[in-house]
């Protein structure tokens, strides 16, 4: 069985697909509002890691990464953090949850978003004290921009 933890991360860059890691030992399933306003500039939810084959320890950041989708491509990347990471020990079997913050301003060369439809990814990076990490990417969630 290949080891799930790596150094390499799933990029996040601007107007590019998106690319999902292969499974590991969590997943990620999130709760974001279907409908949000485009005036307010950005959204809030809730992410929940499960751990599914293996324990996983490690430190990870208080919020999850999320960022925007539509035709495939990412349109909005994640919200800066400037914060202290935290230590996660996360049994196999057991959730923990996290919040997620995503931003409506998009990344590319358009002043705004469109309205329209979207779909709401999420990462969660945990970083291991031997240098590697193991990620985990939940979605899409749809989402409709107005």
């Amino acid at each position: 069985m290949e080891d799930p933890r790596s150094s390499r991360l799933t990029a996040l860059e601007c107007g590019a697909a998106v690319r999902l890691p292969s499974a590991g030992p969590v997943t990620l399933t999130g709760l974001f509002p279907s409908l949000v306003n485009l005036g307010d500039g950005a959204f809030s939810g809730t992410v929940a890691l499960h751990g599914t084959t293996a324990p996983v320890r490690g430190v990870v950041v208080p919020a999850a990464d999320v960022f925007l989708v539509r035709d495939g491509l990412v349109v909005t990347l994640p919200l800066p953090q400037d914060s202290v990471g935290r230590q996660l020990d996360l049994p196999a079997g057991s959730t923990e949850r996290l919040s997620a913050h995503g931003t409506l301003s998009p990344c590319g060369r358009e002043d705004h978003l469109t309205p329209g439809p979207y779909d709401v990814y999420a990462r969660v990076v945990v970083g291991h004290a031997d240098g590697t990490t193991t990620e985990a990417v939940g979605g899409p969630w749809s989402m409709q921009v107005l």
